[in-house]
């Protein structure tokens, strides 16, 4: 585990690692999510050369997640007066940039769905019904998440 001032905790090393795991279950960068929890840990800014070194990896791994999650919007540039340097920090409100590239996810599976549905109509029945339970469940999904956002952006505003 890193060495200065990541959390020494064993609780907050394992969350680092176990975000880790997550992400990649889902499909993203380990580091990525191992990046996300020290900063939902450390509520600072921090260089590209910090954040590598304190998760010890490269510093070109560490550019490629920082823009990765800079895309997604869950973290952000800061320029600091007189410091050359990048810093990043959590944005505010990572949780919604997290919940709505989720939702563009099934937005699109929904869409895939819905098209072979179209395109298979002459096929069979249970082919057919098991395509519309999916689509519906998609469907579902999206009204669910959108929801969520909407009472999270106000909540945001208060």
């Amino acid at each position: 585990m890193p060495k200065q001032s990541h959390p020494a905790h064993p609780a907050a090393e394992r969350l680092i690692e176990q975000m880790g795991l997550q992400w990649e279950a889902e499909g993203k960068p380990r580091i990525a999510g191992r990046l996300f929890a020290l900063m939902l840990l450390e509520d600072r800014d921090f260089t590209l050369e910090e954040l590598a070194e304190l998760l010890q990896v490269s510093r070109g791994s560490m550019s490629t997640n920082t823009r990765l999650l800079e895309s997604e919007g869950v973290i952000e540039r800061v320029a600091k007066s007189g410091d050359r340097r990048v810093y990043y920090r959590l944005t505010p409100d990572p949780y919604r940039a997290l919940i709505e590239a989720h939702l563009k996810r099934i937005e699109r599976t929904r869409d895939v769905v819905a098209q072979a549905r179209r395109e298979l109509a002459a096929e069979t029945k249970q082919k057919h019904t098991r395509l519309a339970e999916i689509e519906r469940f998609h469907k579902f999904a999206i009204t669910a998440i959108t929801t969520l956002l909407t009472e999270r952006k106000q909540q945001w505003k208060r």
